[in-house]
């Protein structure tokens, strides 16, 4: 992709991000157990099952590519490092309809990259409660 795309891109999604805080913060009372609003956060036991249910369903993995290697929940799942300087770039060449699955290791990254989704339209996110320590662990009983 060239420069002028690569800064077009970035400067969008910061002027999307910058005006939206200016936002009363206002969290969905309906789900306490998702950290932001509209994304679905569903435990490890479901993840996977609720993923195959979903067809057109992406599964994005933003650890970064040393811990993708190690394991991933799917082997199609795609790796989207969140601290990578593409992340912005390879995030929006996903369409923001499709239902997009996402971890990290912990929670703590794909709880980031899905508020950030989030801000740049994407409205269809479901996260691995616990990420895939926790989905791992639960999956070894």
């Amino acid at each position: 992709m060239d420069k002028m795309v690569r800064v077009f891109l970035y400067l969008s999604a910061f002027l999307l991000l910058a005006s939206s805080c200016g936002s009363d913060g206002n969290k969905s009372s309906q789900t306490a157990e998702t950290e932001y609003e509209y994304t679905r956060t569903i435990p490890p036991a479901d993840f996977l099952k609720a993923y195959h249910a979903q067809p057109g369903a992406v599964m994005i993995d933003v650890r970064t590519p040393k811990e993708y290697v190690d394991g991933k929940i799917v082997p199609e799942a795609v790796n989207v490092d969140y601290h990578g300087d593409d992340f912005l770039e390879k995030i929006l060449m996903h369409d923001k309809n499709d239902p997009i699955y996402i971890y990290c290791f912990s929670g703590g990254r794909s709880s980031k990259a899905a508020y950030k989704m989030r801000q740049l339209g994407f409205d269809r996110i479901y996260e691995c409660q616990g990420g895939y320590q926790r989905w791992e662990k639960e999956n070894k009983k």
